[in-house]
């Protein structure tokens, strides 16, 4: 049986089981992260949901620092990689090395939660990518750049 990305929605967009992306005007936070010393770049992708925000770090991340930072406000960063083994395997290895960690927030419904960021490595550059969903993910990304 054949399937479509318009089968399991894109998973490029943050539609559908991933949520909604809520940061308010990414342009106007681009200039402020762009000048952090951790960050190589920061862009900001138009989506037909929106635009998000992606920033580009110079380093690989530290979990375990990364990990503090989130459950101090109440997240967790957890591993992931279900959605990217939905995708043809060869596309997903020219994007993504398929391991993706996810800064959640478990709701009180079973099995559910909030995602607040991912951090995902792009293969062809190998750069670490941190996609900031929501307000809570941009400041645990803030907190992590300061320290």
């Amino acid at each position: 049986m054949a399937w479509y990305l318009s089968d399991i929605g894109n998973p490029f967009l943050l539609d559908g089981p991933f949520g909604t992306f809520m940061l308010g005007d990414p342009e106007s936070i681009a200039p402020t992260l762009r000048s952090q010393s951790g960050v190589k770049d920061v862009d900001i992708v138009e989506f037909p949901t929106g635009k998000e925000l992606w920033v580009v770090l110079r380093e690989p991340i530290n979990l375990d620092r990364l990990g503090a930072i989130s459950d101090s406000m109440g997240y967790m960063v957890t591993k992931r990689g279900e959605w990217i083994s939905k995708l043809p395997r060869s596309l997903a290895e020219m994007i993504w090395d398929g391991l993706t960690y996810v800064i959640i927030r478990h709701t009180h419904v079973p099995g559910k939660h909030e995602s607040a960021a991912r951090i995902m490595k792009d293969l062809a550059t190998g750069n670490t990518i941190y996609h900031a969903i929501d307000n809570d993910g941009l400041t645990i990304l803030q907190e992590y750049l300061k320290t």
